[in-house]
């Protein structure tokens, strides 16, 4: 991952974050459908959620907490503005990266994410460890809780690498 500058300090730019990275903040402004975010970790950047890096299934309103993933930044004549999703495929990773202690650990690794935002996502798995079910690992296994997962990103499918049908597939909500 890039690390992304964040705030300038006298010996140039800080590097506080890095695209993929989850972030949480509140929801400040809603001005024509793009999100304006105050976050926890920098309150001296601006951050928005464009239209286009939102779920249009989500409604949020004016003082809600949200997360999202770093996408990119921007420099604008203000100074640096975070540019983040909760549409893009970075999102899942970041959500299983934080909800599945098998991914944590690197014991079950994320290969591909394919994703219809709003619809349906597709997680393929492997293990790196031969006595874990990547499927299984990435999709409860453990202290996971499929609910949490699915309150944030709802309907996922996780199967292993090159697996077409769905019936090989374990589901995280129904």
């Amino acid at each position: 991952p890039m690390p992304i500058p964040i705030v300038r300090s006298g010996d140039g730019w800080r590097f506080a974050s890095e695209v993929g990275e989850l972030l949480s903040g509140e929801i400040q402004q809603i001005e024509r459908g793009k999100l304006v975010i105050m976050l926890n970790k920098f309150r001296e950047a601006e951050a928005i959620i464009p239209y286009r890096e939102q779920n249009h299934r989500e409604h949020f309103h004016q003082g809600d907490t949200i997360r999202a993933v770093l996408k990119r930044l921007e420099e604008t004549p203000k100074g640096p503005r975070l540019i983040l999703s909760r549409g893009d495929p970075l999102f899942v990773k970041a959500l299983f990266k934080l909800e599945v202690p098998e991914i944590q650990q690197q014991i079950v690794e994320i290969r591909a994410i394919a994703r219809e935002v709003g619809s349906r996502t597709k997680v393929a798995v492997i293990s790196r460890d031969d006595a874990i079910d990547p499927v299984g690992g990435a999709s409860g296994g453990g202290n996971t809780s499929p609910e949490r997962m699915a309150n944030k990103a709802p309907s996922i499918t996780v199967t292993p690498p090159g697996a077409v049908a769905v019936s090989t597939a374990t589901t995280l909500v129904s």
